[in-house]
């Protein structure tokens, strides 16, 4: 029986979805096609209807990753309790003991970045595309309260939020993995203060 557009297009929606959560999990060369192809619930045999490598899907389950973070981000710029306080409320959300805790549905560039720079210029753009959509998220809230230098503030929260998620999730101990999250938090909840109180420089505009 020959399958409809929407079933095609639903099944590959599924191998990506798949592909994005356990490479998340284990990592680029962690996981086979097999594995992938097994968590959709779909044979082997099938993968290379919907894509000509692994490389290509991976490119795919960046995106998906990508595009999972920004729609969490969405949920909680939306909610109107945080109106006021919008760049608090995402950096709350990214450093906290949920979200180091739950690799599958994380951060893609904590779980996959130090893989990226082996990889090919495709996978690269959409990588440094996904960095970008989250530098640009918090450049525009950084705007919207006022916050001086929002661009290069943006890419001063981005790095230490990823940073920190990176050390929280290497710590070998909870009490640790706290620690890591809680002291980056109130740093920055300090600087995000001061910048708004004194509108203090970060520095000069170097975004193109």
């Amino acid at each position: 029986m020959r399958r409809s557009k929407q079933q095609t297009a639903e099944t590959r929606q599924q191998i990506i979805e798949a592909a994005s959560a356990l490479f998340r999990e284990r990592g680029i060369e962690g996981v086979s096609v097999a594995e992938i192809m097994e968590e959709a619930g779909l044979t082997h045999g099938g993968f290379y209807k919907h894509f000509d490598s692994k490389e290509a899907l991976l490119n795919e389950a960046a995106i998906a990753a990508f595009n999972e973070s920004m729609c969490a981000w969405e949920a909680t710029l939306a909610n109107p309790e945080n109106a006021s306080q919008s760049v608090a409320s995402l950096i709350d959300q990214y450093l906290s003991e949920s979200h180091a805790d739950d690799i599958t549905h994380g951060c893609p560039v904590v779980a996959l970045g130090s893989e990226i720079s082996r990889r090919t210029s495709d996978l690269k753009h959409s990588f440094a595309a996904g960095i970008k959509g989250m530098i640009d998220v918090f450049e525009q809230q950084l705007k919207n309260e006022g916050i001086a230098e929002s661009q290069n503030f943006a890419v001063v929260i981005v790095a230490n939020l990823v940073g920190t998620m990176m050390l929280a999730r290497c710590a070998d101990n909870d009490k640790t993995k706290a620690y890591y999250l809680k002291t980056s938090n109130e740093m920055l909840h300090h600087l995000l203060s001061s910048c708004a109180e004194k509108g203090q420089k970060i520095g000069e505009d170097e975004w193109s």
